[in-house]
C-alpha cells in the first residue's frame, strides 16, 4: 500500500475460523493493531501479545481488515492476510509476536477499481 511506511494504519485481525468477528480482548472489545510498511511488498503488525498467538486466537492465514473506527476509512476492507508470525527476540519485550502481512493481489496489476456502496441499495443487511 503506497504511503503506508509513513502513515501507519489501525487495523483489526479477523480469524478465518468461520465467525469472522475481529479478535477482541478479554472484556469483548475489538482489538486494534497498527499496520506499517515493511518493504518488499510486505506489511507488518508489531507487538501482538504472545497469548493471542499461543492460544490460537491469531494464526497464519487470518485476515487483516481496516478498522471501521478509522475516520478516514470508515468501512472494514480487507488489506491482506497474515503470512508469518515471529516471536520477538528482544529482552525488553519478550512476550510479543510480529506478523508479516501480504496483500491478496499485486496492486500493480489493477487497471480499474470499483467501489460499490450496498448500504444505499436498500435491503442490505449485515
Amino acid at each position: 500500500m503506497k504511503g503506508l511506511a509513513n502513515n501507519p494504519m489501525r487495523v483489526n485481525i479477523v480469524p478465518r475460523s468461520g465467525d469472522h468477528e475481529p479478535v477482541s480482548d478479554d472484556e469483548g472489545d475489538v482489538m486494534a493493531f497498527v499496520l506499517e510498511g515493511a518493504g518488499g511488498g510486505c506489511m507488518r503488525i508489531a507487538d501482538i501479545p504472545a497469548n493471542l498467538v499461543e492460544t490460537g486466537r491469531i494464526k497464519i492465514g487470518d485476515l487483516v481488515m481496516s478498522d471501521p473506527r478509522n475516520p478516514w476509512l470508515s468501512s472494514a476492507m480487507m488489506i491482506g492476510k497474515i503470512d508469518q508470525l515471529e516471536l520477538v527476540r528482544d529482552a525488553e519485550k519478550p512476550l510479543y509476536y510480529d506478523a508479516t502481512v501480504r496483500q491478496p493481489f499485486d496492486p500493480g496489476m489493477l487497471s480499474q477499481v470499483f467501489i460499490v456502496d450496498l448500504s444505499r441499495a436498500g435491503g442490505w443487511e449485515r
